[in-house]
């Protein structure tokens, strides 16, 4: 559960007019948007559209090219990003860095709260400098809980997260009473969370009420209409291009299925053996506190070797996991490039 700031004024953040780019190209111009207390938006556009900018934008980490940002009266800003994992401390602990972002700090519940992230007992006492990509986003993840904002800005929050995981930050943010402006490829997180769908298209953003499932069904509803034809245009061509872009759009949805069933599939395996392993070290260790098991000294040898197996086959896992999980990444964001648009029609 989100430790949560006083309610937000009814504007808790506005952009006016503007503009950005890199090197001379522009990623959004004479842009708009206004948020309110409450709204849960979720970004969408294509890889390169600016998505992250913008919360970059929102967060007061880069400063418009052009127009202004506003941010509301008594509204506290907390942003999630992979790349905020250098302001971790390397030399803390793991405990160590979540102390820091408690208001109240309570070791018991710190704990408990690290645990739902996997961090479980003598790992919570490790260094930052030795943990890895996905430990650190999820380290980020818990301060984020802490941090006590009435508005969440967050880019790819559930990357390097299993299952259990993001069900945990799934509830935690549908639990949460402030705004939230978030960027994912999670639909699932998007259904849940999100109330509104900002759509970052080339030509301008388009804002549309309701989760992603409501965003989908209306453009289903759209696409279902008859388009009006021009006087140039004949009623068998545009048959011909209608036809032609769904089969080209049919087979990039089989292709991007074929390469990204395998993947999934070896996560969802990992995550299976990695919830049967942390079961088990978590047993282990209530058995280990017990002063019973070191009567028997083969006992005691014995559960003491299958605690350091597993730990070392945790560990195994968990990497492969995150190495799969940048694999994903990689796949989508080239078959994000490949999908057919409009523009593919012939």
């Amino acid at each position: 559960r989100f430790s949560v700031a006083p309610p937000s004024g009814r504007i808790v953040a506005e952009l006016e007019g503007v503009c950005f780019g890199f090197q001379g190209k522009a990623l959004f111009e004479e842009a708009s948007l206004v948020m309110e207390r409450g709204a849960r938006v979720a970004i969408l556009g294509r890889n390169g559209s600016g998505k992250s900018t913008l919360l970059r934008i929102l967060a007061g980490e880069l400063t418009p090219q052009k127009g202004a940002r506003r941010i509301g009266h008594g509204v506290r800003i907390a942003y999630f990003s992979q790349h905020q994992m250098d302001q971790l401390h390397p030399q803390k602990t793991v405990l160590e860095e979540l102390l820091d972002s408690a208001s109240h700090p309570h070791q018991g519940e710190l704990r408990d709260l690290l645990g739902a992230f996997h961090f479980r007992g003598d790992s919570v006492f490790k260094k930052v400098a030795v943990l890895s990509g996905g430990e650190k986003s999820r380290l980020l993840l818990c301060k984020l809980l802490l941090a006590g904002a009435n508005l969440l800005l967050l880019d790819e929050p559930t990357n390097h997260l299993d299952i259990s995981s993001r069900e945990v930050l799934e509830r935690a943010l549908g639990e949460f009473k402030g705004s939230i402006c978030l960027v994912t490829h999670d639909r699932e997180l998007m259904n849940r969370v999100a109330n509104q769908i900002l759509v970052m298209q080339p030509g301008g953003w388009q804002l549309f009420q309701g989760n992603y499932q409501d965003y989908e069904k209306l453009w289903a509803k759209q696409d279902a209409q008859p388009t009006p034809l021009t006087q140039s245009q004949q009623p068998s061509r545009a048959v011909r291009k209608d036809k032609e872009q769904k089969r080209l759009e049919a087979e990039w949805r089989n292709r991007f299925s074929r390469l990204r069933a395998p993947i999934q599939g070896e996560i969802e395996e990992l995550e299976r053996k990695v919830k049967r392993a942390t079961e088990r070290l978590d047993e282990i260790r209530m058995e280990m506190g017990c002063g019973e098991l070191y009567r028997c000294g083969e006992r005691a040898r014995a559960i003491h070797q299958e605690f350091n197996t597993l730990k070392a086959k945790v560990q195994k896992w968990t990497q492969r996991w995150e190495e799969l999980h940048l694999e994903m990444e990689q796949l989508e964001r080239t078959m994000a490039l490949e999908k057919p648009t409009q523009r593919d029609k012939v």
